[in-house]
């Protein structure tokens, strides 16, 4: 896999952001900016692998092990982009390394 961070960085959910799922998609709250962004079905996957700290390389791995069959370069570049646009909003953040 190739690695799509030139180090290790490690992303939460920002506090207080809940997620209500809806048949697969999602919405997302933020009670800082009191906004509700909409996740497809691939952002919500992706907001659920934030339960825990992770990298964007480790929702990569997940997601390929969820999905054989798409390609792994679509995976990454759409993981990618959701932690651009999820950072530039606000509502996940860099945490230091655990452990």
């Amino acid at each position: 896999m190739k690695e799509i961070e030139e180090k290790t960085e490690i992303y939460a959910r920002s506090p207080g952001v809940e997620l209500r799922e809806m048949s697969g998609s999602g919405f997302l709250a933020d009670p800082d900016s009191d906004r509700i962004y909409y996740l497809n079905e691939t952002g919500t996957a992706i907001w659920n692998c934030l339960a825990t700290p992770t990298s964007m390389n480790e929702v990569v791995a997940i997601l390929r092990t969820a999905f054989p069959d798409a390609p792994g370069a679509e995976i990454e570049e759409d993981v990618k982009n959701a932690f651009a646009k999820l950072r530039r909003k606000r509502l996940i953040r860099q945490v230091p390394p655990t452990g």
